[in-house]
């Protein structure tokens, strides 16, 4: 049995974060259960891993989005796309076992919630389209002195990539 020090790769929390660190930890060919992804401003580092600091790249975040798509389905695509936006910490990880199980299983890997990454990336991608929901319903907008249009929301999810696609379409004039 082959013995190699766990490596850490640590990323932005933010969908194209992950997707990079994904890049990378795919192309560094360590082996998938020698990997584990990080997302977030700090950790608490141990001693026997190996730490590797992830930059942001949004080529190779499009290429592993392009790669989920076409290999796995767009269905898996829309969940790991809400699943990233949620705050729990660790979504950088579950999300990666996710892919490693969807590039081996293609489309049917959002049925396989006996596996625990699987099942909470399902759960978050779940809880962010219950509260997308939510927000699109109830947001109200005043409009302020200068005509711009403000409204206060408290999600608990980072929701605004997808409120403000959404509010976009819907007051175009403004």
């Amino acid at each position: 049995m082959e013995d190699k020090k766990i490596r850490v790769y640590l990323c932005e929390d933010s969908l194209e974060g992950i997707l990079s660190a994904v890049h990378a930890a795919y192309h560094s060919r360590y082996g998938h259960r020698f990997i584990r992804l990080q997302e977030g401003d700090y950790i608490e580092q141990d001693l026997f891993s190996d730490y590797v600091q992830v930059r942001t790249d949004f080529a190779k975040a499009d290429s592993v989005a392009r790669s989920v798509r076409q290999k796995i389905s767009v269905q898996a695509w829309d969940s790991i796309l809400k699943a990233s936006l949620h705050y729990r910490t660790g979504k950088a990880q579950d999300i990666y076992r996710f892919l490693n199980y969807g590039y081996q299983m293609g489309g049917s890997v959002i049925n396989y919630i006996g596996e625990e990454h699987i099942q909470r990336v399902m759960f978050d991608c779940k809880t962010v389209s219950k509260e997308y929901d939510r927000m699109m319903g109830f947001t109200r907008f005043q409009e302020l002195e200068d005509g711009s249009l403000f409204a206060r929301i408290g999600p608990k999810s980072n929701l605004v990539p997808l409120l403000a696609g959404h509010f976009a379409d819907r007051f175009p004039e403004e």
